[in-house]
């Protein structure tokens, strides 16, 4: 068990299949979310192999991450059926038909086929938890920018501009009037100064 890891056992008693040749399909839901939405959220299928396409997962690895947080799943190709025999099954991704993921939320829902049984199956998955300071861009990010476009940018210019303009303008038409006004007084205090 590798540290950091979350690690459950699937027990299934009896079962009463139809035919040996039925199988039984056990869902996992798996979902890592955040209350931030300026974070990314992607997935990969056995981030170890190229080819990533198929819906079965090869190597049973899945990768979920949102923003620095990584969740990786590893579903074991072999379950313990009837306490008795290790017997191979298959993962299945159920992504299209089920929730869609959004940039701060990432859903994962993966099928155990399970194989005939009388009496019981053991499956044992584990998750581990990681962090990681290089997130990928790649996935479903938010289309809220926290920065200004050019447009808010030359707006905010422009509108600083001609405020500064109306202030410089506005403060010398008062001294302009100031200094009108006390030359007036002056002239009418000559006048006055005059007559006397």
């Amino acid at each position: 068990l590798r540290p950091s890891s979350i690690k459950y056992t699937i027990y299934l008693g009896k079962y009463s299949f139809e035919s040996k040749l039925n199988t039984l399909q056990l869902i996992i839901s798996t979902e890592v979310s955040s209350n931030k939405n300026d974070i990314c959220s992607n997935k990969e299928l056995d981030p170890s192999n190229d080819n990533n396409q198929d819906s079965l997962l090869s190597e049973d690895y899945l990768k979920i991450s949102l923003g620095h947080l990584y969740l990786y799943g590893r579903f074991i190709k072999r379950a313990l059926i009837n306490n008795i025999t290790p017997t191979l099954i298959s993962n299945k991704m159920l992504n299209e038909t089920m929730e869609k993921d959004s940039n701060n939320k990432a859903n994962s829902y993966i099928a155990i086929q399970i194989p005939y049984y009388t009496e019981s199956i053991v499956i044992d998955p584990d998750f581990s938890i990681l962090l990681d300071n290089t997130p990928k861009s790649t996935g479903i990010c938010s289309t809220n920018s926290s920065k200004l476009s050019t447009n808010k940018i030359i707006g905010i210019v422009l509108g600083s501009v001609g405020l500064a303009i109306v202030i410089i303008l506005s403060t010398l038409y008062i001294l302009y009037k100031r200094k009108q006004k006390a030359t007036l007084q002056n002239k009418i205090k000559n006048i006055q100064m005059d007559q006397r």
